[in-house]
């Protein structure tokens, strides 16, 4: 498939999930509701509308009120562009029902990142659309990170092994939420820390957390380096959860292989 083709639609997918996370949290009528400039609040039309030529043609900017509106739009459509073609350069010899599983859930989590970027908000809906997923992968084998194969009470187990993990995790999450009484993490991040548990099973769920940590880690350096934030700031640690996880997604053999040889030795 042509490469081009492939960064267009991932583009697309970048505006809408992109569009879709700052509305759906918000109770917006994401489905219906025309985009609009945020500073004047035009309707836009199609042409305004396009990933990413769009806002080059218009340097960024609306062609009503000539205001700037921000980086965000050019930056998710240019990412998740990159995100299919990285995904189509690595996966494309597995099943395509395979692949769109896997480009689906990159959209659910592209979504709660942004969602929690900009709102601290983990939309419940969209956790579960990618549980229902998820299930309906583990029961019907779509390839993944767990091994392949045709005996039913495989795919059960395999179902039963994501559950346990995913419960285990989201009760220790639960308990540290429980315990800071919610100052430590909030509780979409427990449900959504089982929602990974649940996909990647163990050891996955585990380096998508080391990875997390790692990015709340360099992100609150550079905060506090720059004095923009203080300990009371609070960080979206469902934004570093989600794109720990896009980054598992991705480049699942090479971080098993590295964080195997640190950790496992």
């Amino acid at each position: 498939m042509n490469y081009a083709f492939i960064l267009i639609i991932g583009a697309s997918i970048g505006s809408f999930a992109y569009a879709f996370a700052l509305r759906f949290p918000l109770g917006k009528k994401w489905a219906i509701d025309r985009s609009r400039c945020p500073s004047c609040q035009k309707t836009l039309s199609w042409k305004e509308l396009i990933p990413i030529v769009s806002f080059v043609a218009q340097r960024g900017r609306c062609k009503n009120c000539k205001i700037f509106i921000g980086w965000s739009y050019l930056v998710s459509e240019l990412l998740m562009a990159l995100i299919f073609l990285l995904m189509w350069i690595n996966f494309s010899s597995i099943q395509p029902i395979s692949l769109f599983f896997w480009l689906t859930v990159l959209a659910v989590f592209f979504i709660i990142a942004i969602s929690d970027l900009k709102h601290f908000i983990i939309p419940d809906k969209v956790l579960i659309f990618g549980a229902v997923v998820t299930t309906l992968a583990r029961i019907f084998l779509i390839e993944g990170f767990y091994p392949l194969t045709t005996n039913l009470d495989s795919r059960l187990g395999l179902l039963i092994e994501g559950l346990i993990v995913g419960l285990t995790l989201g009760l220790v999450f639960f308990a540290i939420w429980f315990l800071s009484k919610g100052k430590w993490i909030g509780f979409g991040d427990v449900k959504l820390v089982g929602f990974i548990g649940f996909l990647f099973g163990f050891p996955g769920a585990l380096w998508v957390f080391y990875i997390a940590v790692i990015f709340g880690v360099v992100v609150s350096i550079y905060l506090f380096m720059h004095k923009k934030a203080n300990r009371k700031t609070p960080l979206p640690f469902g934004t570093f959860l989600s794109l720990s996880s896009i980054l598992y997604i991705i480049f699942a053999p090479s971080i098993n292989s590295i964080f195997s040889s640190i950790l496992l030795q």
